[in-house]
């Protein structure tokens, strides 16, 4: 009888353990969610950003609209993707290469492609929260994705990422938003590299 009684607490605890863990999943998916709907809605955004890479810190801007970005971290490194080609400017070799990119490597550039990212093979648990910000993190099911893991820190209030953290077997970048600007207007050139901006520079296509 004993050993009975025993055997029924400990299912009763396993259950309330994982139905724990799955209100914590469905609690990450829904921060996810929320903070996906905002984002979606806000139009076009701008942002200033800090990343590290691990050479020390730069600091860029990314311009979003739609599934479009271009990111610029100090002229030295400039990308421009129109949803379906990038192209990808880099000063020190005075060269700009077009690609047709996978949705993984979208993900490497863009620090906002989680914005969908969650949705499939990746799955999602709460992290450290603290009163200011909702930490989310992200763990890719394929052991060979080449964007292995995400962390997040979404704003409580306005549910904005403040601070975004990617890593894959050979890279980590560590991304913190200085500023967030929505509701802009972009012209659809914003996504688009102009070669009469850079005139003397070599354009390598890669598609």
């Amino acid at each position: 009888m004993k050993i009975h009684l025993l055997v029924r607490r400990c299912m009763v605890l396993l259950m309330l353990i994982l139905s724990a863990q799955f209100a914590l999943a469905q609690s990450a998916t829904s921060v996810l969610d929320k903070t996906a709907e905002k984002f979606k809605a806000a139009g076009g955004v701008k942002a200033s950003f800090t990343m590290d890479a691990g050479a020390g810190p730069s600091s860029g801007i990314i311009k979003l609209q739609g599934n479009k970005f271009t990111i610029d971290i100090g002229g030295t490194y400039v990308v421009w993707f129109d949803g379906k080609d990038m192209w990808s400017y880099l000063k020190d070799n005075d060269e700009v290469n077009i690609t047709n990119p996978t949705k993984s490597e979208i993900a490497k550039m863009n620090p906002y492609a989680f914005v969908d990212l969650y949705k499939k093979g990746y799955e999602v648990k709460m992290g450290k929260s603290t009163a200011k910000y909702y930490e989310v993190i992200l763990k890719a099911k394929d052991k060979s994705s080449s964007l292995q893991n995400v962390k997040l820190h979404i704003n409580k209030v306005n549910y904005q990422p403040i601070m975004i953290d990617m890593s894959s077997p050979k890279t980590a970048n560590k991304i913190k938003i200085n500023s967030y600007q929505t509701n802009l207007n972009f012209d659809p050139s914003t996504f688009v590299f102009n070669k009469k901006a850079y005139p003397s520079v070599e354009v390598i296509d890669l598609r």
